[in-house]
């Protein structure tokens, strides 16, 4: 489970991120960061109809830019 402070954390280092609206909100999305409340690939590929598999590469990409 992520916690509050966590989810913060992870909503500033994604402000500071260059990437697409959409990559931010399938990841922010994916992680309950907005919500509190966190979703499978599929369950958040189906808000944005999408395969699990592409939420999937959006978060491995995004992870990478997180990371550096």
């Amino acid at each position: 489970m992520i916690t509050a402070k966590d989810r913060k954390e992870l909503a500033e280092k994604l402000s500071k991120v260059s990437i697409g609206a959409k990559e931010k909100t399938v990841y922010r999305t994916k992680h309950g960061i907005d919500d509190g409340i966190s979703k499978s690939n599929e369950e958040t590929g189906k808000i944005f109809n999408m395969t699990g598999e592409a939420v999937r590469l959006i978060l491995q990409k995004v992870d990478k830019l997180l990371e550096g």
